[in-house]
C-alpha cells in the first residue's frame, strides 16, 4: 500500500470493543483498516522515531573536520629532537578544516568553542630511541589533554592517541613530545628507507605529524 497522509484519513468516533476508532483508510476496502487510539499512537511514535533515526544517519560521518599536520617532501631534513626534554613538534599546514573553526600558526592551533574528538599521531626514527611520550596540550590554560607513551626500542615509531575534549571558549593547543635517548640522535622524520628519504623531494608527500579532530558539538 501506498504511503498515507492526514488527507487520506476520514475521522470518525465510532465505538469498537478492541479500542476507540478514530478513523479509517478510505482507499481500503469498505473502511476495513481501522485507526483507533493505540494504532495511531503507535504510528505517530514510529513516524518520530524515524524521522530521529533519519537526523542521526545523515549526521554521522559528517561532522566538520579539521586537521593540522607538519607536511614537507621525503627528502626535507628532519626535526631533531633534544632527548629527555620537552620538544614541541612542528606543524605547519592546515590539511582541511571544513567549517572554519580552527587555525594555524607557529606550530599551535586555535580552537572555536566545542566538543572535538581528536586523534594525534607523530613519527620518530632513531638507531638508539629507549621509548617516547606524546602529549597533546593545551597552551591556553597550562594543562595537557592527554598523553600516550611507548617502550620500544625500535628504529621507528608511530605514537598515537585519541579521545575527546570539550572547550567552553577559544583555544590554543600544540603538540609536545619526549624522546627518551640512548646515545645518538633522535629525529621527527617519515618512515621509508634513507635512500627513497633524501633522493625524493616531492613538496607535500610526506606528513610526519598531525592533530585530527571531528567538531561533534
Amino acid at each position: 500500500m501506498a504511503a498515507k497522509t492526514l488527507q487520506d484519513f476520514t475521522l470518525s468516533a465510532v465505538a469498537a470493543p478492541d479500542d476507540f476508532v478514530v478513523g479509517y483508510d478510505t482507499a481500503e476496502s469498505g473502511g476495513e483498516r481501522r485507526w483507533t487510539v493505540s494504532t495511531l499512537a503507535n504510528a505517530v511514535s514510529g513516524i518520530i522515531q524515524q524521522e530521529i533515526l533519519n537526523k542521526a544517519m545523515t549526521t554521522i560521518g559528517n561532522y566538520p573536520y579539521l586537521e593540522y599536520a607538519w607536511v614537507t617532501a621525503l627528502s626535507a631534513d628532519p626535526q631533531i629532537l633534544t632527548p629527555d626534554i620537552l620538544n614541541t613538534v612542528t606543524l605547519n599546514t592546515e590539511v582541511a578544516d571544513t567549517g572554519n573553526y580552527g587555525s594555524i600558526s607557529a606550530n599551535q592551533v586555535t580552537l572555536s568553542a566545542g566538543t572535538y574528538q581528536y586523534e594525534i599521531n607523530v613519527n620518530m626514527m632513531s638507531f638508539s630511541l629507549g621509548g617516547s611520550v606524546v602529549g597533546l596540550y593545551n597552551v591556553t590554560d597550562g594543562q595537557y589533554i592527554t598523553r600516550s607513551g611507548s617502550l620500544s626500542n625500535t628504529y621507528g615509531q608511530c605514537i598515537k592517541a585519541n579521545g575527546q575534549m570539550k572547550i567552553s571558549s577559544t583555544k590554543t593547543i600544540r603538540l609536545d613530545v619526549i624522546a627518551i635517548n640512548q646515545g645518538g640522535a633522535i629525529w621527527i622524520h617519515n618512515t621509508v628507507s634513507n635512500s627513497v628519504r633524501y633522493t625524493n623531494g616531492i613538496a607535500g608527500f610526506d606528513q610526519r605529524a598531525a592533530i585530527k579532530l571531528w567538531k561533534v558539538g
